[in-house]
């Protein structure tokens, strides 16, 4: 497992990386906000957004990314913590998503799935960061990794 953790935490580097240096390019007035990559891959370990946090955080599986998304605001615990394992008819959910395409699955099971069938690459960064700059690290994402189950394209 530690290897597994070890590419995908290479890959969460790598794309920060680029990150910051277009952010740096771009917009050298903007303060830039420390990021740190998280990876979370052991189904007994619930993800958990610190206080005082926001996340740009993404779901993969079988190499390929399946969603990503923005945790931020006064529901940012809730949408980063447990809100993508359930499904939810009046919200994008991983679950959601993966019901509908997988017949096997239902809202019962749908969460057990997703922690036993996916990782998560996640970026956290400070509440206080301006929106622009998480929305632009969402669209690079979204961009680089093309996610399977997406809402909100830019």
């Amino acid at each position: 497992m530690f290897l597994k953790r070890n590419v995908h935490l290479k890959k969460g580097e790598a794309e920060k990386a680029e990150f910051l240096r277009w952010l740096k390019k771009m917009r050298p007035d903007v303060m830039v906000p420390k990021i740190s990559v998280v990876v979370w891959e052991d189904p007994r370990v619930k993800p958990k957004l610190p206080n005082g946090m926001r996340a740009v955080y993404s779901f993969h599986s079988a190499g390929r990314a399946l969603k990503v998304g923005i945790a931020g605001g006064p529901n940012a615990s809730a949408r980063y913590n447990y809100q993508h394992y359930r499904c939810d008819p009046q919200s994008s959910t991983l679950a959601n998503d993966v019901v509908k395409t997988m017949p096997d699955l239902n809202p019962e099971n749908v969460a057990d799935w997703i922690r036993e069938n996916t990782i998560r690459i996640d970026f956290i960064l400070p509440a206080d960061t301006p929106d622009e700059i998480t929305d632009a690290l969402e669209r690079q994402l979204i961009h680089k990794w093309d996610p399977k189950f997406e809402g909100r394209r830019r």
